[in-house]
Parts: structure tokens; sequence; C-alpha cells
């Protein structure tokens, strides 16, 4: 759609910008960056924005007039017929989210959150999904059937789109430290869970490879990732005021989050600067906005039931213990309760919860011969990796520089605002593992991969929240 037929549409007919706003219950600003192109208008008010400027829905899209408007005048959107259709045209092709997500270059998290309603395809993905399904723009819009159309003869509707080659690198060196408990997973995950679903055969759709083959990469959940930098961008976040009960803002069918960083005095970080991405320098007491974006995994283990994923990045900040009474006790941590309660309810919005499982906390989970704090078992759906779970063996270990490199993990650009934020985005992270002869210090991952025991609990560095959760086959 482009800004000019849209002002000459709305001139043609009489309407100021205020009345389009008045209308659509947008304010006038957002019709003003709709109209110079500097956003797009989401896709459940297409249809009445069309009906205003008395043209079809195709030529709303396209920005041709030719059409009459008849269907904008007869069918209203409706959100749960919409996402529902989506899912009956799916289950219709006998294909999975994961194949569908392939067909139209997105995420399996996307699929899921448009067939559930909780967000709607961009343009791209919507004139994909036309083509992938043979429906015309009217047809998946409104959620009808056109009679008279003959399937075979429908013709491609053509958009630029752009479509990145990914490509995945496998590498081995890290093993699970999570024994799953067969007994709750009975409860917990019930029906196969829809966003691990992996991808059948069909048509002529050729045969691929499981995505949860061991050191492949998958997305599952989402999480406050990406600074936001685009000025436009961040005034229209700016009006909004509600947010939702993960503490997210949806704009234009996105979340986002914002949040006041928090830096450790300069004298205390290891290389005297934050940065994001673009080199910008991170303020102190300053809010930022973080586009909420799939949290990305890496498997690194399975059973005959679950596969274990372990973050590609270091995602958030919380301290092991502080306080009177801090310990490394990992039963009673506050790093336990943040990764189950906090992250866990912002990671896993409105997508099917990882298992419950019973994690390894044993003498053997810590890989020494002697530990005066090792805990009981615990029951967690997040959790912090364990020395062993990271890859530690005791004595000469020949792919002790692999493993090294494997632990090794990037900062998101919003744990950057937190205490432990790095200018060259290397970063440290908490194990589980606590320290064999000091209550009061834990084993970390600094910023070479390696494996530390030095920091204490309550400490300003090693921070960092890197989590492992398990999902079912």
């Amino acid at each position: 759609m482009k800004s000019t037929f849209l002002i000459q549409k709305r001139i043609d007919i009489g309407l100021s910008q205020a009345s389009i706003a008045d209308v659509l219950g947008y304010s006038t600003q957002t019709i003003s960056l709709w109209e110079n192109g500097k956003s797009t208008p989401s896709l459940p008010i297409w249809g009445k924005y069309a009906s205003l400027l008395k043209i079809d829905l195709e030529s709303f899209l396209f920005d041709k007039d030719k059409k009459d408007n008849s269907n904008c005048d007869t069918y209203i959107f409706d959100v749960e017929r919409f996402s529902n259709n989506l899912c009956i045209l799916r289950k219709k092709r006998k294909i999975t989210q994961t194949s569908l997500a392939r067909a139209i270059n997105t995420n399996v998290i996307s699929i899921i959150r448009f067939e559930k309603g909780m967000s709607f395809p961009t343009l791209n993905q919507f004139i994909s999904l036309c083509n992938f399904y043979h429906k015309s723009v009217d047809e998946l819009y409104f959620a009808i059937s056109i009679k008279k159309t003959d399937e075979k003869k429908k013709k491609k509707i053509f958009l630029p789109i752009f479509i990145p080659i990914v490509v995945t690198i496998t590498v081995g060196g890290i093993t699970a430290g999570v024994v799953i408990s067969n007994n709750k997973q009975n409860k917990i995950n019930g029906d196969k869970n829809v966003a691990t679903e992996t991808p059948t055969p069909s048509g002529n759709e050729p045969p691929q490879n499981d995505p949860y083959d061991l050191g492949n990469f998958v997305n599952y959940g989402m999480y406050p990732q990406s600074h936001v930098s685009d000025i436009s961008r961040i005034n229209q976040l700016n009006l909004l005021t509600t947010p939702n009960s993960a503490g997210y803002y949806e704009y234009e069918g996105e979340y986002y989050l914002k949040e006041t960083s928090h830096l450790v005095e300069e004298s205390s970080r290891i290389d005297g600067g934050c940065y994001f991405n673009d080199n910008s320098a991170i303020i102190d007491g300053t809010e930022y906005w973080f586009k909420v974006d799939p949290i990305k995994w890496k498997v690194v283990g399975e059973d005959e039931t679950s596969y274990t994923l372990f973050s590609d990045l270091i995602l958030d900040a919380s301290l092991y213990s502080s306080g009177e009474g801090k310990s490394n006790n990992y039963v009673s941590s506050e790093l336990r309760q943040f990764l189950n309660n906090d992250f866990c309810n912002k990671a896993f919005y409105g997508v099917d919860l990882p298992l419950v499982s019973d994690v390894d906390n044993s003498l053997a989970s810590t890989g020494d011969s002697v530990n005066h704090y090792t805990c009981e078992n615990t029951s967690d759906r997040v959790f912090a990796p364990s020395r062993v779970g990271l890859g530690y063996i005791s004595g000469y270990d020949p792919d002790a520089d692999i493993k090294r490199e494997n632990r090794k993990k990037l900062t998101s650009e919003y744990v950057r605002i937190k205490a432990n934020a790095y200018s060259d985005y290397s970063g440290q992270y908490w194990t589980r593992t606590p320290n064999p002869n000091e209550s009061t210090k834990s084993y970390i991952v600094d910023h070479t991969g390696g494996i530390v025991n030095i920091y204490y609990v309550d400490s300003i560095y090693g921070i960092a929240v890197c989590p492992m959760i398990r999902i079912a086959k």
C-alpha cells in the first residue's frame, strides 16, 4: 500500500485525517504516519480503512482502483473467524505449523499466534498465505468462500518479498544435566505441544530433517531483546498506556517492553562502557523500548519424550542470592525464583509452557569429588545450567576448547541495560552449581567460556541469566 494512493483516495472523497482517525479509533498522528509511509496499519483494520476510502480490499492493498466495495460493505473483519479459518486451512492441507512457518518465511511461534488470534500477519506474510492456500485476498481476509472461483485458475499474487537464506551450524560439546519426571510430564504436557511439531511431507513437499536434531537451533517463546532506536516508532510506543499481563505493549501486531536502565558504577564495570548494537551509549536511569523477539534455543539433549534446549543468548539478569542469609543453595535462591516466575511469565506468554522437569542438583551434577553445598533436586520449568551439564569433566578433556567456545554467550541488547552489560557484547552467566568450599560463592561461566567458582552470589559480576528448558516431543 502506497502512501500517495491513500492520501489521494482520502482527498477524492473529501475526508480529513481527523475524520479517518475518529472512525478507526486512532490518533491523527498515526494516520499521518501511515500516509507518509513511516508505519503501516495492522491487518484487522484493513477492511474498515478500505471501506472508508470507498475501495475494495484488493485495491487498498495493491494501490489499484478497479473493483467495487461490496465485500467491505458486506463483511466485517472478525478476529476469531480469521484465526480459526487459518487453522482449518492448515489442517485441511495436513501440514504442521513448522512447515507452514517455513513456507511463508516466519517462525512457528508466529504461526501459533496467528491461529490463536493473538497477532496478525504482515502484508508480505498475508500474501504468502493467500498464495500458499490458493485463496483470494477477500477469501482469506473475510474467511469466506467465493464459489465461482476456479481454484486451479487462480493467479498468484505477486509482491516483492526478501527471503533470507538461513544456514545452521551444528557444534557439539554441551550435554544435558537434567532428568525428566515422567509422572509430572503426563500431568503437565497432556496433548502434544503444538510449538514442537516437526514437519511431515505433504503433497509435493520434500521430506525434511527434524529441526530438533541435536545441535540445531529452534525458536520457542519470546523475550524483549532488541533495542528500538527508530524515533517515529518510539513516539508511537510512548502513546501506549496499557500493558498486558506480561508487561508487554502491543503495537501493529508486535510486542514491546519499556525498561529503565540500571548500570553498575563506571569503576565497577570491566570495560568502562555499555552500548547498543548501533554503538549508542546506554545511559543509566534512562527509559528504553525493546522489541519482544522469538527466543532462539540450541537443542543440547533429548530422551524418548522430550528435548533439552539451551538459550543462544544471555537474556536477562538476576542475583543468585542476596541479603541476610545469602547462600549458594539453588533450592531457595532468588535466581531459581526469577527463572520460574518473572522470566517464565514473560518468555512463554501466549505459548504452551515448557515441561516441569526434575533438575539434578546432586554431587554428580557438580563435577567435584566433594562438594559441601549440594542441595536436593528441584522441579522447575526453567533452570540454570549445571557445571557438568555445560560439558565439564574432571581430568584431561581433549574437547575442552570446543566446549569452552560452545559455552561463550553474547548478550541481548535488553540485558545490557542491566548491571552486567558490557560493550563487547559478551557476558557471563550463572550456573546452578555451588562453590564446593564456600557457601556464598557459586560457579559462573565467564566471558571466555570458562567455568569459574570465585564469584559471590550477590556479585555485580556474573549476574546474567542464560536459561535451559525441556519441551515435549
